[in-house]
This record gives C-alpha cells, structure tokens and sequence, in this order.
C-alpha cells in the first residue's frame, strides 16, 4: 500500500537503461511510441485502471516519461540510470490527482538510453491503504 511498482520488458539494470524493474512481463507486451493503451484488469476480468496516448498528445518526449496528471500527461524531468527522464519506483516531479487504488502512474515508450525492446516500463502507484499484489495484474 502506498507504493510503487515498476514493470519492465527487463529487470537487469545494465540492460533496460537503469530502470529498477521489479518484475519483467518480457517481450510479448509492446508500448508503442504512437498510439497505444495499457489496460489493468483483476483476476475477474473487470477493469482496474486504464490509460490511452496518442501520437497527437502533449508531452511527447524523446527519452523521458510521461505521467498522468488531472485531464492529461506531463514530461518527468528527474534523470535516473543512463541519462532518461523519470521517476520509475518513486514519485513524479508532477503534481499528481488523488487516486483511490492501484492506478497506473508513469509510462517510459520511448527511451534514448537503449532500444525500446528493453528500456520500456510502466510505473503501478497503489494510493490505497490495503496491500495488493502483482500476481492478480493482466496487461492487455
């Protein structure tokens, strides 16, 4: 509860540009640097969280990544691991909206530091007072 989760296409740091990967869903799932969705459901199959871009969004960054804020996106400008932009496993230098649960917090589609089949990641903010665990998460 209260926490960070980062979920990568690769844990080892030296390979996915410094990023700490806590768990890596490998490369079967894809972030697409234009127009894509990240899809959060339960064990139930009903919808936990759900965020969409498109290549017409602003902030569209070259290295860095973009986190939720209220009706839209903002650029993270914190440099972490290879010299990309973000706050992967911590907060955001944005101002963020209140969430009840787990939500999905920041988003890393196109990094500079290494190829995106690798430095890809996704941030899970669990703003809720009770534990949850990443064993029930889908990404679709």
């Amino acid at each position: 509860a209260d926490g960070y989760l980062v979920l990568g296409r690769d844990t080892d740091l030296e390979r996915n540009g410094g990023a700490p990967v806590a768990y890596s869903y490998g490369s079967g799932f894809v972030l697409s640097n234009d127009t894509d969705a990240i899809i959060i459901t339960d064990q139930y199959g009903q919808r936990v969280d759900e965020v969409h871009w498109k290549s017409t969004d602003d902030p569209r960054p070259n290295g860095a990544s973009i986190a939720r804020l209220d009706g839209g996106w903002c650029e993270s400008g914190p440099q972490f691991g290879r010299a990309d932009r973000g706050a992967p496993g911590a907060a955001t230098d944005c101002t963020q909206r209140s969430h009840l649960g787990m939500v999905i917090n920041e988003v890393q589609i196109d990094p500079t530091a290494l190829s995106d089949a690798v430095a890809e990641w996704i941030e899970l903010y669990n703003a809720g007072t009770v534990q949850l665990s990443g064993s029930n998460i889908t990404l679709g």
